[in-house]
């Protein structure tokens, strides 16, 4: 059995729509949506419509959550983190965010 895994979608239909143009060129028996779908993107009204119009497994990712609860509503898109904001309290703490160093690339000698 083939399985394909879509996920942090974020609303972008020209990605999702190549993502499965490829998914049906590799003849993928079922499809898991792993959330985050249509938050902050170009068209997510369009990424909703069409993953509700798959046969796929949905899981609810954290950004979807927010927008559900009414988070993009109350302006907090465009802002810093607000209390209901996907990462921004966990149980009421902040939950802060970890910043790892990025190694430098390692150089190439010709």
């Amino acid at each position: 059995m083939r399985v394909a895994f879509i996920a942090d979608i974020h609303g972008n239909g020209v990605a999702l729509d190549a993502v499965l143009e490829d998914i049906e060129k590799r003849k993928v028996d079922r499809i898991a949506v792993l959330g985050d779908i249509a938050f902050r993107g170009p068209e997510p009204k369009r990424v909703l419509e069409r993953v509700r119009s798959l046969p796929a497994d949905v899981i609810k990712g954290n950004a979807d959550e927010w927008t559900a609860r009414g988070g993009a509503a109350r302006g907090g898109a465009g802002g810093g983190k607000g209390d209901d904001e996907p990462g921004a309290r966990v149980d009421g703490r902040a939950a802060g965010r970890r910043r790892f160093p990025i190694p430098a690339r390692p150089s190439r000698k010709p």
